[in-house]
């Protein structure tokens, strides 16, 4: 019944759902760059670390967006949200999209294939294993492909991954409820379907990238 009501989504269809610029801009990262983000894994060793599992990951997330909103979506609930902290189905689609961009190159690669140590983990490139130089790294993906964001998308994307203690304040909502919604899905799959999508076949999903 649910995959009738709410289909799992290929990569296509999901930046498909984006607006404009962004939708042109993340198929040129696609054109661009494609075989890569298809071969890296999602993580060293936590969530989808498997070869592909990056593009995995990525398109599990989204699904994940279309399913959480469209579901508060029939509640009403988004919609008594405060005028300027509404958002749209559109907008969390390319925050998402973006929110791991630096990881396809974080990971060292021969002819496409991650290198591993002499234990079996994957080996990080040294320039990119400080968490600032790779923020910089994204924010220049970010640049050199004109994504624009909005305010309350450049907050989720900056918060996708959560506030850190040293950036809360309890006099302010730093996270903001777009933000708080795209964490909720990069939480889900990270911490929760870790090992989605299966190789096969998926009660909802459409397997592995690397499986088909």
């Amino acid at each position: 019944m649910l995959d009738r009501l709410l289909p799992y989504s290929s990569m296509e269809g999901l930046v498909g759902m984006m607006e404009e610029p962004n939708r042109s801009a993340c198929r040129r990262v696609i054109e661009d760059q494609g075989d890569l983000l298809r071969q890296a894994p999602g993580s060293t060793h936590n969530h989808q670390a498997w070869q592909g599992g990056y593009w995995d990951h990525v398109v599990e997330v989204m699904n994940l967006w279309v399913l959480l909103y469209r579901s508060f979506e029939a509640t009403g609930r988004l919609a008594e949200l405060p005028p300027e902290e509404q958002f749209t189905l559109a907008d969390g689609l390319p925050v998402l999209f973006m929110h791991d961009i630096e990881k396809p190159w974080r990971t060292l690669l021969v002819d496409g294939s991650p290198v591993l140590d002499a234990d079996g983990s994957l080996v990080i490139r040294p320039d990119l294993v400080d968490k600032g130089a790779r923020k910089a790294f994204a924010e220049r993906k970010l640049e050199g492909y004109s994504i624009e964001f909005s305010p309350q998308q450049r907050n989720a994307w900056q918060y996708v991954e959560g506030l850190r203690d040293s950036e809360y304040s309890p006099k302010d909502r730093v996270m903001r409820p777009l933000a708080a919604l795209c964490h909720a899905c990069d939480l889900l799959s990270a911490r929760v379907f870790y090992d989605f999508p299966l190789p096969g076949d998926n009660a909802w999903g459409l397997g592995r990238v690397s499986a088909g």
